[in-house]
């Protein structure tokens, strides 16, 4: 149903044009607590040091074609919540994290 789904984006991002910087990052962290939780050990591997572990990795930036995406640690820091201007932002930073990692392990440089 593309109706039902663009209308929960569209409900999503009002809701989050509407909040206040402090629930914006109670938001940010309720999510990332929801991948901890769902996710423990892809969370430790992927959630912190990211682009520490690209940096060893070979050929990672060359296999993604762009640089690693921040990782989970960066996306919760208020300077990184502040530059979230949409909804849809949010959800693209949580998921660039797996989908790169994704990415790369399934690449020939691995």
């Amino acid at each position: 149903q593309p109706d039902a789904a663009e209308r929960r984006r569209v409900n999503a991002e009002a809701k989050w044009a509407g909040l206040a910087f402090l629930y914006r990052r109670e938001l940010v962290y309720s999510i990332l607590k929801q991948v901890r939780t769902s996710c423990p050990r892809e969370y430790a591997l992927l959630g912190r040091g990211v682009r520490r572990a690209a940096a060893v990795l070979p050929q990672y930036a060359e296999t993604l074609g762009r640089a690693p995406p921040i990782d989970f640690d960066e996306i919760s820091h208020d300077a990184q919540i502040s530059t979230l201007a949409t909804r849809a932002g949010l959800d693209a930073a949580v998921r660039a994290v797996p989908d790169a990692a994704r990415a790369y392990w399934s690449s020939a440089a691995a």
